[in-house]
């Protein structure tokens, strides 16, 4: 058993994007409380290049984008995102992310909507 304690979370600023990163020092998954204001990212898609992402939204209200094709988003959805998938968020919402394997900073990729690297 792993318990971490919020006071040992690291938390993470992107554009309108904050995030709370649980580390649990596990490689194969990760969790995290994310708080969106805006959009993420400011322009294009996002890909995670190393993991499969599923989000639990917990408060608000806001969309995802993928390929021409956006979901409006609402508190107890979930979404389940493939590795290097292409997407963007958007709205004013909070919500759980749980990543596997383990997310990490260096996976994200800033794509166009085909997932091309800009």
């Amino acid at each position: 058993m792993k318990i971490i304690k919020f006071t040992e979370t690291r938390m993470i600023k992107a554009g309108y994007l904050e995030s709370y990163d649980y580390d649990a020092n596990d490689p194969d998954m990760n969790l995290g409380v994310v708080k969106i204001n805006g959009r993420h990212p400011k322009q294009n898609y996002v890909i995670n290049t190393g993991c499969k992402e599923l989000f639990y939204i917990l408060s608000g209200e806001g969309s995802i984008t993928t390929h021409n094709e956006t979901y409006v988003l609402t508190a107890r959805d979930e979404v389940i995102i493939d590795q290097n998938e292409p997407y963007y968020i958007e709205g004013n919402f909070t919500f759980v992310t749980v990543c596997t394997p383990v997310w990490t900073v260096e996976q994200v990729k800033i794509v166009d909507k085909e997932g091309r690297e800009l």
